[in-house]
């Protein structure tokens, strides 16, 4: 069966500093991405749609080189899948997590979750949806937030059944591109509010700072977002 999603790229609005826009397609069962094979191989759980793309900045954030690539100073890279069947625990995730520790809903190539400030139910012209703050690891370190590993996820549920995925990196002028002077939190819970890690002066800046005052704009991100064709 070939993959019958529409494709969403002829949505996105010329409104919005967006560039270098590639999409792809998979049936369900095909290996998604450059990792055809092996143990850390993605599989299409269901027929989808991968988009990505660049938010150019109109200038370099604090503390960011403007010369560096994906996550340095003059864009910032995005991916939104379609998917064209809902997950199993998705559903409930998003309509009954209480956090996103719980919702447990991040993904990443190689790495797992760590953090998840900012955990919020929206609402979209296409559906319904939460979304949260990230960062992942591959190993037992867990940084505190970063303008190198910070990104911006959307988890939601069309009208018509389908599940989308937004990832989009984001920083903020307040927080360090990683080094020596980002924190290391190996031991202790991050989901636990008493844990040294939700008491990080960075991880409560990330989780009540304005919309704003992150690069690309939350709110700009969810207007980007809602304005797409599903």
């Amino acid at each position: 069966m070939s993959c019958s999603l529409p494709s969403i790229v002829d949505s996105v609005s010329d409104d919005y500093p967006i560039d270098r826009i590639s999409v792809s397609k998979y049936q369900k069962g095909q290996s998604i991405g450059k990792q055809a094979s092996g143990p850390m191989a993605r599989i299409a759980g269901s027929d989808m749609e991968v988009v990505e793309g660049r938010w150019k900045f109109a200038k370099p954030a604090e503390g960011q080189d403007s010369n560096s690539s994906a996550r340095g100073g003059e864009y910032s890279s995005w991916t939104i899948e379609v998917n064209a069947e809902v997950p199993a625990g998705v559903k409930s995730a998003i309509t009954s997590a209480r956090n996103g520790y719980e919702a447990k809903l991040g993904y990443a190539s190689n790495a797992t979750l760590r953090i998840c400030p900012r955990f919020e139910r929206k609402s979209f012209s296409w559906g319904r949806a939460v979304s949260f703050l990230s960062q992942y690891q591959n190993d037992n370190t867990n940084y505190a937030p970063n303008n190198s590993m910070l990104r911006y996820e959307i988890h939601g549920l069309t009208k018509d059944g389908k599940y989308l995925r937004a990832v989009f990196g984001v920083t903020h002028p307040e927080l360090a591109s990683f080094g020596d002077e980002v924190r290391d939190y190996p031991v202790g819970d991050p989901a636990d509010a008493s844990s040294a890690m939700q008491k990080d002066k960075h991880y409560q800046l990330v989780e009540s700072a304005p919309v704003d005052s992150f690069a690309p704009s939350l709110r700009e991100i969810d207007c980007f977002v809602d304005g797409l064709d599903l």
